[in-house]
């Protein structure tokens, strides 16, 4: 089949975009050709999505000429965009990350499509209060836990080493070096000395995860505690007693929202650790069980299977809503070329800058090797003409002496 994404930010490694890319990188496994669409791209996720199996389009460049048998669409403004370009296309599965980000939001043609889905229960219940979406119109698609995690088992046994993963870090965790000394404690993220993805290879070097989100469920399934946290706040250890909890929140902090100092945080990392250990295995069991992702895409496509065909109406409603989603994608395209344009700019002058300084290292370098060949020449110089004057004395010496 031919699966056709949307995702708005690709420019960076996202929640929003590694989910994306590690269905694909499944459903390309089973033979079928994936393809996204996304406003804002880098080269460098384009190579990403590649190595996954996903072939990256800005929506103005994505490949008209293909019926696609599944739209797999996550923020609206890029679904509504293309169908104003004529796409071709099946069955539409609607997903939304969240239930307060705008662009998470579903489109109001949802109902006509073929699957509605939120990626966790908090998500769901703020859809069926803010929005009237009936109960059993929503599945909830949690986040995933790749199979290459599940199949790492770490089980550490002591406190040494800690990551942290977010591209918002709170400034309490940022202080948490000031309060374990004693302890390795690694960034990872935006603005942070190392931003990349995360692999079961780099997490399987520490024995505590300290994040929100999808990487709580790396962690879990590799069997490594995890420390709940972020710019929300967060409950601190999941646990067997508190997991269910913070998975209706999508682990997000958002269950209670608690705000501690870099010093409480260090003392529960401490204090909890050998307890959460012990719970360890059973909490990777839970993990498997709940989001392991081949068994829950597959789940998925059964049921997109069953579902009817997608037909967007013709809706005087409908049609404004495209037509906005249709400005929304324009403008935003025309802002970022914009940036772009800037940003190239901004490297050219940085290229010329480093040009001039390259030519003036040049010069310099020319100068000192100029100046060193000069001291030598003076050097021998010197020494020529002492030889020179030594000389002639003798000279002198020996024609005196004949004459005398």
């Amino acid at each position: 089949m031919n699966i056709l994404f949307t995702g708005f930010y690709f420019d960076g490694w996202h929640g929003s975009m590694i989910h994306i890319c590690e269905i694909a990188e499944y459903l390309s496994s089973q033979g079928h050709h994936c393809y996204c669409a996304s406003v804002s791209i880098t080269d460098e996720v384009i190579q990403f999505a590649q190595n996954n199996g996903l072939k990256l389009y800005l929506p103005q460049n994505l490949p008209l000429n293909i019926t696609y048998d599944i739209v797999w669409a996550y923020h609206f403004p890029i679904l509504g965009y293309l169908i104003s370009c004529k796409l071709k296309y099946k069955k539409i599965h609607i997903g939304c990350l969240s239930s307060f980000v705008p662009v998470d939001l579903p489109p109001l043609f949802y109902n006509e499509c073929s699957l509605l889905s939120s990626m966790s229960e908090e998500t769901k219940e703020k859809l069926i209060k803010n929005y009237k979406i009936p109960a059993n119109k929503i599945y909830v698609l949690k986040n995933l836990l790749p199979d290459c995690f599940a199949s790492c088992s770490c089980f550490p046994e002591r406190l040494k080493k800690i990551i942290v993963v977010s591209n918002h870090i709170p400034p309490e965790i940022k202080e948490l070096p000031q309060h374990m000394p004693d302890t390795q404690i690694d960034f990872f993220g935006y603005g942070e000395k190392t931003y990349q993805p995360i692999t079961p290879e780099i997490l399987s070097r520490y024995d505590v995860v300290i994040s929100i989100g999808k990487t709580v469920q790396y962690a879990l399934g590799m069997g490594i505690p995890v420390y709940n946290y972020d710019y929300f706040g967060g409950s601190g250890y999941i646990t067997l007693q508190n997991y269910k909890k913070e998975e209706f929140h999508n682990y997000s902090g958002r269950s209670f929202c608690r705000k501690i100092s870099a010093k409480q945080i260090a003392q529960e990392l401490v204090s909890n650790y050998f307890e959460v250990l012990s719970q360890v295995p059973a909490l990777k069991e839970i993990a498997i069980k709940n989001y392991l992702l081949s068994t829950h895409i597959d789940k998925t496509m059964q049921i997109l299977q069953k579902s009817p065909y997608t037909n967007i109406s013709q809706s005087s409603e409908n049609l404004l809503f495209i037509q906005h989603c249709k400005f929304i994608i324009e403008q935003c395209s025309a802002y970022l070329d914009q940036i772009q344009t800037q940003q190239d700019i901004i490297n050219k002058n940085t290229l010329s800058v480093q040009n001039l300084e390259k030519d003036q290292l040049t010069f310099q370098q020319n100068a000192d090797l100029s100046s060193k060949r000069i001291q030598k020449y003076r050097h021998k110089y010197k020494k020529y003409k002492k030889i020179s004057l030594t000389l002639a004395f003798f000279i002198i010496c020996i024609v005196l002496y004949f004459i005398l």
